[in-house]
């Protein structure tokens, strides 16, 4: 689409998900087969309507870097970060290189949320666009976790909470921003020598009745939205995009005596013997080392 750069922030140090993240980053996790990825849903739902698609990476990069590298899915870069910084302190050190300016909308898309079924993402373009907002949030129906806002008959955003009502809706991490607006609040920082910077809490909950910050709701028949960010809700979105089939490594080792219901299977991890695990992610933290499982024995598909 003309006009839209995105950017993905994928250097965060994935410390709910340990230990399975201490030697894997948190995007490059199984998400729903052997062939997925956690970061894939975000990189082709952006590279399908950005002119170019910016991975931002620092804890693991390496490895982001080169699987970024191998896919196939459009003009895709990366983006090293000489410290750790935030979100938005990413995108003050890369600015010049993103060409973040007054002609170019922003797309921000999470490296370790998962988006599915018929989400229109240019739908979501056009409704910011028409809108002539500063800043569009991506909303969902209520989640039992996260950020709320509550927003006029309009759509507008009024506030943004961390307790919901009956009057909120779940923001989703996901935002579109107008280039003038972030190229000028990016050259601001800057010249503030700003050190770590958020993006949801630096950029949009500052400009909340500064700016027009608009809402594009998602609801249960538009689409899919998750945040992976937990053990328990990597595993739960896993068994819903594997309709409950286990997710195994292809670089796992599993005996003929093995059994698996539902379960998440994760690098070189080698299970033999006679042996029964079930609504569980296994793993290991070592090359062939010790086996790891979290298991979720209330867990309900």
């Amino acid at each position: 689409m003309e006009g839209l750069i995105s950017f993905i922030p994928a250097g965060g140090l994935g410390t709910r998900m340990r230990p399975y993240t201490l030697n894997t980053p948190k995007p490059l996790l199984l998400m729903g087969r052997p062939d997925r990825r956690v970061i894939d849903a975000s990189l082709e739902l952006s590279a399908r309507v950005s002119e170019h698609v910016w991975v931002s990476v620092d804890y693991l990069g390496e490895q982001v870097v080169d699987y970024v590298g191998s896919k196939d899915v459009g003009s895709i870069g990366t983006l090293t970060d000489t410290r750790t910084s935030g979100s938005a302190g990413s995108l003050v050190e890369h600015q010049d290189r993103m060409s973040i300016g007054d002609s170019k909308d922003l797309l921000v898309l999470p490296s370790d949320h998962i988006y599915d079924g018929n989400f229109s993402i240019e739908n979501y373009i056009k409704t910011h666009r028409e809108l002539d907002a500063d800043i569009t949030l991506m909303t969902v129906p209520h989640k039992e976790y996260g950020q709320y806002a509550t927003i006029d008959e309009q759509g507008f955003v009024q506030s943004i909470d961390t307790s919901p009502s009956p009057n909120n809706v779940s923001t989703t991490g996901t935002y579109i921003f107008k280039g003038s607006f972030v190229a000028n609040f990016l050259h601001s920082v800057r010249r503030a020598g700003s050190e770590e910077l958020n993006i949801y809490k630096d950029i949009v909950c500052s400009s909340i009745g500064k700016a027009v910050v608009a809402t594009y709701f998602v609801d249960y028949n538009q689409g899919y939205w998750e945040d992976t960010g937990t053990l328990r809700r990597f595993f739960s979105s896993n068994m819903r995009l594997s309709s409950g089939d286990n997710v195994v490594d292809a670089r796992a080792n599993i005996g003929s005596e093995v059994i698996l219901k539902r379960c998440v299977v994760l690098g070189d991890v080698a299970l033999q013997g006679a042996a029964y695990y079930s609504d569980a992610i296994i793993g290991t933290v070592f090359n062939h080392g010790p086996t790891i499982v979290t298991r979720f024995g209330d867990f309900k598909s």
